[in-house]
Order: structure tokens, then C-alpha cells, then sequence
């Protein structure tokens, strides 16, 4: 559907929930029930039988939304089409319903990705705040990085709340990722793609070793050299986030 305020992207299988998609922007501040709200909000919405998740993005600056309208993707619309290439390439991601965005003077404004709701977990309680964490887990998780690396993925945001868990019938372990807009896709990651990456999937330090050293024994990789790289790496980070947060006291 297309009008001079609406962009609509659906996927053809759910098109029985295309009235609700419609008018998405109308009712999204005033029904559903809150999941997650900071910059951007999450809702989960009942609609003929079916519990769906919707993610409402900030309202982009005015620099963004000429960006997002001419020259790239919207968040959501990347959020909706990257659904499509994640689960081809064999990671789990809840599968895009839909895109929506609207427009004010001819520019993006709104826009949001539905998908299904998908009840899985968190991975960030378990591993994080947990005094002592979930090491089968944690193991778990290293392994799922692996597999993503090697599939050719790189998460634009790989902190452990963007990483959700359940369990199998026969008890394995099984991972959604979410909030998934910055994500890169490659024939191949290099080394150094996946140092950076890893780097931020927690400051934890014993966790992260943990999951790092699993991830280097899933692809053949000497832990401790790719553990110290990564921890190396995280060090450089961290001291340019406390640069930046003194730079920002003193104006």
C-alpha cells in the first residue's frame, strides 16, 4: 500500500493481519501491552488470534529522516528485510510481519517492524546480573556466536539483552536475536570482524572469557590468543567510552 503518509512492507503470509498493520500508527500509543520501552518502545498486541510484537523506533532527527527517506533503509524497514536474510542463513530471528512508516512533509517520521511474539528469554539476566552465572549457558552462547561468524553475520549490537533463549524437546538450547537493524552481512568475517564484535557482547569479564574461549573451541581457534585479543580489544573500548563521558562533564 502506498499513499502520500503510509509505506507499507508486508510479508504475503500474513496478510489476514493486514487491517491491523493499517492502522498500526493509530492505535500503537493507546493499546497493546508495554514490553520494553528506552529510546525505542516494544509492544505486544493481540489480533485475530495471534500475539504479535511491535517495535516502535525513535522518531529520527531531521538530519535522519532526509537520510532514511532518499539515501537508506529506515530502521524498520532494515529490521523487516533482515528478518528475511537472517533465517536464510540459518539464525534464528523472529520472522518480519511487517514495516511500516509514515511520513510528515514528504519525509519519514514514524516506523515500525512487526513480527511474531516470540516468548524466548533474555540471555543478559543469566549471564550478567547472576552472581554466578549459567556456565552451560554461557558455553551455549559462545557457540551460537560461532555459528553466526561463520554464516557470515556480524550483529550490529551483540549485547547479551539483544540474545534470547529457550530450551529444545530434548533440551538443547535454541537462540532468537533481536534488535538486529545494524547488522552486517559478509561472504566471510575476518578475524579482526569478529575480535570487534565479540568485544561487546558483555563487560563481564569472567563471562566473556568464558563464552570467548567456547566460541575459539567451535571453530578451531586458539583460545587464549583470541581471549586476550578480545580482551584487549573490550580494554580499548571501554576507555574510549570514559574519555568521551569525561569530554561530555566538562561542557
Amino acid at each position: 500500500m502506498k499513499s502520500d503518509r503510509l509505506r507499507i512492507e508486508i510479508n504475503p503470509g500474513y496478510s489476514h493481519l493486514r487491517s491491523f498493520v493499517e492502522t498500526l500508527p493509530q492505535r500503537f500509543d493507546s493499546e497493546g501491552e508495554p514490553v520494553f520501552r528506552h529510546r525505542n518502545e516494544v509492544r505486544s498486541f493481540e489480533w485475530n488470534g495471534e500475539k504479535v510484537a511491535v517495535k516502535s523506533f525513535h522518531r529520527p532527527s531531521f538530519f535522519n529522516r532526509i537520510v532514511y527517506t532518499f539515501f537508506r533503509s529506515s530502521k524498520a524497514k532494515r529490521a523487516y528485510r533482515y528478518s528475511f536474510m537472517l533465517n536464510a542463513r540459518g539464525i534464528g530471528s523472529p520472522m518480519g510481519i511487517a514495516c511500516v512508516e509514515t511520513r510528515r512533509h514528504g519525509l519519514v517520521d514514524a516506523s515500525f517492524f512487526v513480527s511474531p511474539y516470540s516468548g524466548l528469554k533474555p540471555v543478559f539476566p543469566e549471564i550478567v546480573t547472576a552472581t554466578e552465572f549459567d556456565v552451560s549457558l554461557a558455553r551455549a552462547v559462545g557457540r551460537f556466536f560461532a555459528t553466526m561468524h561463520v554464516a557470515g553475520v556480524l550483529h550490529g549490537d551483540p549485547n547479551l539483552k539483544n540474545i534470547l533463549y529457550g530450551k529444545t524437546s530434548d533440551g538443547d538450547f535454541r537462540f532468537e536475536v533481536i534488535d538486529t537493524n545494524r547488522s552486517r552481512f559478509r561472504e566471510e568475517c575476518t578475524r579482526r570482524e569478529c575480535v570487534e564484535n565479540l568485544k561487546r557482547v558483555t563487560h563481564r569479564r569472567d563471562a566473556l572469557r568464558m563464552i570467548v574461549s567456547e566460541y575459539a573451541m567451535a571453530r578451531g581457534m586458539d583460545a587464549d590468543s583470541l581471549v586476550k585479543d578480545v580482551s584487549a580489544a573490550l580494554d580499548r573500548f571501554e576507555r574510549r567510552k570514559e574519555r568521551r563521558r569525561r569530554l561530555k562533564k566538562l561542557f
